[in-house]
């Protein structure tokens, strides 16, 4: 469910919901000299444990890493 999105400034929140880790997530995007600085911040309706917390940093920093080498594919 989205709960606000402004194209203009570049953000979007939803919710999450009938899965395992409801909550809220935001996609921000700006503008810098260089290219566009992306920030996204997930809520969690619930305390996670340390195990779900290491499956969540993985899967982000593979995530990452797939956008940077799409970048620098793009760029080359």
């Amino acid at each position: 469910e989205v709960l606000a999105f402004d194209q203009e400034m570049g953000r979007l929140v939803y919710k999450r919901t009938g899965g395992p880790l409801p909550g809220t997530s935001e996609w921000s995007l700006t503008k810098t000299a260089s290219g566009t600085k992306v920030v996204y911040t997930n809520y969690y309706q619930h305390d996670l444990t340390s195990t779900v917390l290491s499956s969540i940093t993985r899967a982000m920093e593979r995530f990452l890493n797939d956008m940077r080498n799409a970048i620098e594919k793009e760029k080359s």
